[in-house]
């Protein structure tokens, strides 16, 4: 086994992660805010990584929001969706202000 299945082992530990953080959350509205500040620190930290990440980072993050969508019992699962691809909407532009603004200092 070793290393040769770290990325399908690691995509299990995301989704199970996703599963136990689902699972723990009871609220509605802090699922959905959950899934919102995901989805804006994913695209963020991919925006930021370009140049070193790959496929390898988009399955993992496709493994914590398939575990978060399967397991949620709160909210509607299209919504939690939804908000995440809205975060990542906002975490891309949320780079491009930041670099806008620091690196014009």
């Amino acid at each position: 086994m070793g290393i040769t299945y770290i990325f399908e082992i690691s995509f299990v530990v995301f989704l199970v992660l996703g599963i136990i953080f689902s699972l723990l959350i009871k609220n509605p509205l802090v699922n959905y805010f959950i899934i919102f500040i995901f989805g804006v620190i994913a695209a963020a930290y991919y925006q930021f990584k370009k140049a070193d990440l790959s496929y390898p980072y988009v399955l993992l993050i496709i493994g914590f929001v398939l575990g978060y969508i399967l397991a949620s019992r709160t909210g509607s699962r299209s919504i939690i969706f939804i908000l995440f691809v809205i975060g990542l909407i906002a975490g891309h532009f949320l780079k491009i202000w930041i670099s806008h603004y620091i690196g014009d200092k």
